[in-house]
C-alpha cells in the first residue's frame, strides 16, 4: 500500500513539476515574442520618422524658394535657384522645375530645351495641383526613362495670386533604401510597404521589378486581415503566410509583421516590418533542450527517492529549483530594466540626431549661396573689399553656430562616471540648445523661467545666468541622466500640443519651465498646453510600455526611464497632475547647498 502511495505521489509530483516547466517555457516564449515586437515597431517607426523628416523638411525648404522674387517672377536669377536646389541635392532629386498656372513648363534642371513650353497639365498629380493649389507629393509612379519617382509641389504666389508650381522629381529608390532597404531583423527579417492601393512599393522578396505588383491578399487568405488594417492605417501587429525560397524549394512560410501608417503630404503608405515565425523561436530552442533535460533528471531523482530518502530529497529539491526560479526572476527583471533604459537612451539619441539635422539644413543652405554669390562676385569683378569681408564674416559666424551645435550635441550625450554638482539653470538651458529650434518650427514656445526670493527672470542664453547665486540650483546627480529626464518630460509635451493645435486650431503650443529653490529642495516644474491627461490615466503614465499617444509616436518607456532616474538614481520625486489647459510635471530634487536662502 505503501508502494503504491509513492508512486502516486511520484506521479503527482512529476506532472506539477511538467506543468510548472510548460508554464516558465510558455511566459519565456511570450515575453520573447512581446520583445521581438518591440524591436520590429521600433525599427518601423524610426523608419517612418525618417521617411516623414525627409518629405516635411524638403516641403518646407521649396516654400521657402516659393517666397523669393526671383521664383515669383521667374526670371534668370529663378533659374539659377532651381540650378541650385538640383545641384546640392542631386542625389534625392531627377530634376527640379517650374511650371506656370495653366501646367506649362517654364524651365527645367537638368535642362531639356525641348519641355520648355509644353504641357503637362494632363497628369494626375498636376490637375490635382493646379486645383488644390497647395503642397502635394503624387503617387510612385515610373517616368519614362525607367526610374521610379514621387513629385513633390509647392504652389508659387505672389501675394493671394497663384503663379504656378515649384516641383522636383524624388527619387523614390534613394528614399526607399536609405529607410526602408537598411532595415534587417533577425536572419531573413526585413520592411515592405504599400500605397493606398496596395501597391507594393519596396519590398526585397521582389527586388526592383515592383510596377503593377499588388499585396497579394487574394492568393493568401490570411493575410487579407493585415492588408485591410494597413490600407485603414493603423498601427499594430499581425501575422501572415506567404511563399519563400528555401533551398531549391518554394514553402509557405508564416511571418510575423509590425506595421504602421506613412503620412505625408495629404499622401498615404503603410509599412510592415516582417520576421519569419520559426526565426522568433530560435532563442527558445536552447531553453527548450533544457527543459527536457530537467525533467528526465527530475523523473530520474524522483525514481530513486521512492526506494531511498523520498521525503528529504523530496524537499531539497524544492527548496533548490524555488531559489533558482527567485534568482532567475531577479536577474530577468534587471536585464528587462537594462533594456528600458537602454531602448530611451536610443530614442533620445534619435531626437537629438533629428534636432541637429534640422539645426543644420538652413545653415548649410546658406553657406552654399555665400559661396556661389563669392564665385559670381569673382567673375563678375564689380564687388569691394568691404563687400567681400562682409560675407567672410557672414560665412564664419554660420560655421562657428555650427560648431557650438556640436559641441552641444557631443556634451549632451558625454558618458557619466561620477556624480558631479549640476548647475540645473545651466542643464536646463543645455537640452533648450538641443531642441528649441524643432518646438519653434512646430510653433510651440518654450520659455524658462528661474524664480528666487524677491526676483524673478527669464534665461535664454548663458549671458542670462549670474554665478553670484549658483548655489541656490545646484543638486548632485548625473549631468546625462537630468538632461535625458528634461528632455523627456519636453518631447512628451510636445507630443500632446501637435495634435491638439491641428484639432482646435490653437494659435500657438507653449512650455513654460519654472526652477523654483526653497528649503531643502528645488522644483523644476513644466507646464504645457497640450490639453491635459485623461484622469483614468494620471496613475499609469509612468508604467513601463504605457501610451496613450499610440505605438507609432511613442513606445511608453520614456516617463517610466524617468522616474526611475529621479527617484532611484537622484534620490527625488516626479510628480504630474492636470492643470487648466494641459499638465505639469514636477521634478522635484535635493539642493546640495540648502542653508544657502538668497535672502529668504
Amino acid at each position: 500500500m505503501k508502494a503504491f502511495l509513492r508512486f502516486g505521489i511520484l506521479i503527482v509530483l512529476f506532472i506539477a513539476a511538467f506543468a510548472a516547466l510548460y508554464v516558465s517555457y510558455a511566459e519565456v516564449r511570450k515575453k520573447s515574442l512581446e520583445k521581438l515586437g518591440e524591436r520590429q515597431m521600433l525599427l518601423a517607426k524610426q523608419a517612418v520618422t525618417g521617411i516623414e523628416e525627409f518629405f516635411n523638411s524638403y516641403t518646407n525648404m521649396f516654400m521657402q524658394y516659393a517666397l523669393a522674387p526671383e521664383m515669383v517672377n521667374f526670371n534668370n536669377e529663378g533659374k539659377r535657384l532651381i540650378r541650385t536646389l538640383y545641384v546640392f541635392n542631386k542625389k534625392q532629386f531627377r530634376a527640379v522645375t517650374r511650371y506656370d498656372e495653366n501646367g506649362i513648363i517654364l524651365y527645367t534642371f537638368p535642362q531639356r530645351p525641348e519641355l520648355v513650353g509644353t504641357s503637362i497639365a494632363d497628369q494626375e498629380h498636376v490637375k490635382l495641383m493646379l486645383k488644390l493649389r497647395e503642397p502635394l507629393l503624387s503617387d510612385v509612379f515610373t517616368a519614362l526613362q525607367g526610374y521610379r519617382t514621387v513629385a513633390l509641389n509647392v504652389p508659387v504666389y505672389d501675394g493671394s495670386v497663384f503663379k504656378g508650381v515649384l516641383a522636383a522629381l524624388v527619387d523614390f529608390e534613394y528614399v526607399a533604401s536609405k529607410y526602408i532597404g537598411s532595415i534587417s531583423i533577425g536572419e531573413s527579417g526585413y520592411a515592405w510597404m504599400i500605397d493606398k492601393e496596395a501597391n507594393l512599393l519596396f519590398s526585397p522578396a521582389h527586388g526592383k521589378n515592383l510596377i503593377n505588383v499588388k499585396f497579394e491578399a487574394e492568393k493568401y487568405p490570411d493575410s487579407r486581415e493585415l492588408g485591410d488594417k494597413m490600407l485603414m492605417g493603423e498601427t499594430g501587429f499581425s501575422e501572415y503566410t506567404y511563399d519563400t525560397t528555401r533551398g531549391d524549394r518554394v514553402v509557405p512560410v508564416k511571418k510575423l509583421a509590425a506595421f504602421m501608417p506613412v503620412h505625408v503630404l495629404g499622401n498615404f503608405w503603410s509599412l510592415a516590418v516582417v520576421i519569419p515565425e520559426d526565426e522568433a523561436y530560435d532563442d527558445l530552442s536552447g531553453f527548450y533542450k533544457k527543459m527536457l533535460f530537467i525533467m528526465a533528471v527530475m523523473f530520474a531523482a524522483f525514481a530513486f527517492y521512492i526506494s531511498v530518502v523520498f521525503r528529504m530529497m523530496k524537499l531539497s529539491l524544492m527548496n533548490t529549483e524555488l531559489a533558482q526560479r527567485v534568482a532567475e526572476e531577479v536577474e530577468k527583471r534587471k536585464e528587462q530594466e537594462k533594456m528600458l533604459l537602454q531602448q530611451a537612451k536610443f530614442t533620445s539619441m534619435g531626437e537629438m540626431i533629428n534636432a541637429i539635422a534640422h539645426q543644420w539644413r538652413q545653415p548649410l543652405t546658406a553657406i552654399g549661396f555665400g559661396i556661389q554669390e563669392m564665385g559670381e562676385m569673382a567673375k563678375e569683378k564689380h564687388h569691394t573689399d568691404e563687400h567681400l569681408d562682409d560675407y567672410v564674416r557672414f560665412l564664419m559666424d554660420i560655421v562657428m553656430h555650427m560648431s557650438e551645435t556640436i559641441d552641444d550635441f557631443r556634451n549632451f550625450f558625454r558618458p557619466d562616471k561620477d556624480r558631479v554638482e549640476l548647475d540645473i539653470r545651466r542643464t536646463m538651458l543645455a537640452v533648450y540648445h538641443i531642441i528649441g529650434s524643432q518646438f519653434a518650427a512646430a510653433g510651440i514656445k518654450v520659455s524658462i523661467l528661474c524664480e528666487t526670493p524677491g526676483r524673478k527672470y527669464e534665461i535664454h542664453a548663458e549671458k542670462d545666468i549670474t554665478d553670484e547665486d549658483t548655489e541656490l540650483y545646484t543638486v548632485e546627480g548625473f549631468e546625462g541622466e537630468a538632461k535625458q529626464v528634461f528632455l523627456n518630460i519636453l518631447q512628451n509635451a510636445r507630443d500632446a500640443i501637435i495634435p491638439r493645435t491641428e484639432l482646435i486650431k490653437m494659435n500657438q503650443g507653449s512650455v513654460s519651465v519654472t526652477v523654483t529653490p526653497y528649503g531643502r529642495y528645488i522644483d523644476i516644474d513644466f507646464i504645457d498646453n497640450g490639453g491635459g491627461i485623461k484622469a483614468e490615466f494620471l496613475d499609469r503614465v509612468f508604467d513601463p510600455y504605457f501610451t496613450t499617444k499610440g505605438e507609432s509616436v511613442g513606445l511608453g518607456i520614456g516617463l517610466f526611464m524617468s522616474k526611475t532616474i529621479i527617484e532611484e538614481h537622484m534620490g527625488g520625486l516626479l510628480m504630474v497632475r492636470n492643470i487648466k489647459e494641459g499638465a505639469k510635471f514636477t521634478v522635484r530634487l535635493n539642493r546640495k547647498y540648502p542653508d544657502i536662502t538668497g535672502g529668504e
